[in-house]
């Protein structure tokens, strides 16, 4: 994450919803290092709200973050949520892109949404950040 949000500029123009599977009491820690290392505007991401601000956010536990009008709730655990939210990005125009196995200590997450033809682009770490910059025109 830290990679790819470093290489973004402050001015990318799309919001940014940064979902990591990373244990609750872990996530004030993992935005306090995204914020003094990378990306100074990372915020929590609020129950409910609609992500417009261009900043990256950070859902927590339970939250549900829409998508189109399409309410997903994590439950912190298990892919199935995360592969819903994938669907319902998918389903709404969103752009998907997975890390590709080469370069993820953990393939879980992309390999499940790569199976399941969620998957526009499957790319190196590395290369993400430029796709993201390429999609939206910078």
């Amino acid at each position: 994450m830290h990679r790819i949000l470093s290489e973004l500029s402050g001015n990318f123009p799309l919001p940014i919803l940064v979902v990591q599977h990373i244990t609750p009491g872990f996530v004030d820690g993992f935005a306090d290092w995204l914020r003094g290392s990378c990306a100074p505007n990372v915020s929590m991401a609020v129950d409910g709200r609609v992500q417009t601000v261009r900043q990256p956010s950070i859902p927590i536990g339970r939250q549900c973050v829409p998508v189109g009008g399409d309410r997903r709730r994590s439950d912190g655990h298990g892919a199935r949520w995360r592969l819903d939210g994938l669907l319902s990005l998918h389903k709404f125009g969103g752009h998907v892109i997975a890390q590709d196995e080469a370069s993820s200590i953990v393939f879980g997450m992309p390999g499940t949404a790569i199976a399941a033809n969620v998957v526009h682009d499957v790319l190196p770490l590395k290369d993400i950040a430029a796709k993201l910059l390429t999609l939206v025109g910078a």
